[in-house]
């Protein structure tokens, strides 16, 4: 009940999707390069329900709370996802600062 995105695979289909079922709203950023090509996230434009995950997609999401995150899709399986994440803790910020660089 606390999860606010989970995913699933849907072998009718051969795709996986992203689900929200407590009002996260979840939009499909296009593809990128990594997750700091984007640094900003729309207040508009979002679903409720489910988003198709692609390989190299950026995806915006928005929390009950109001709390803006983004993930970047980086390898799809039927059982996992690998994604890089960011998650913004100031409700109702859309900026997403680039990761730390880390030696």
């Amino acid at each position: 009940p606390a999860t606010d995105v989970y995913f699933a695979f849907d072998p009718e289909r051969n795709a996986t999707y992203l689900y929200s079922d407590n009002e996260t709203f979840m939009q499909d950023l296009g593809y990128h390069e990594n997750l700091d090509a984007v640094d900003i996230v729309p207040k508009e434009g979002y679903v409720e329900l489910f988003v198709e995950l692609i390989e190299g997609h950026v995806y915006a999401i928005n929390t009950p709370d109001n709390n803006f995150a983004k993930i970047h899709v980086r390898e799809l399986y039927e059982d996992a996802v690998l994604f890089d994440w960011a998650y913004q803790t100031d409700p109702g910020n859309v900026q997403l600062a680039p990761s730390l660089k880390r030696p």
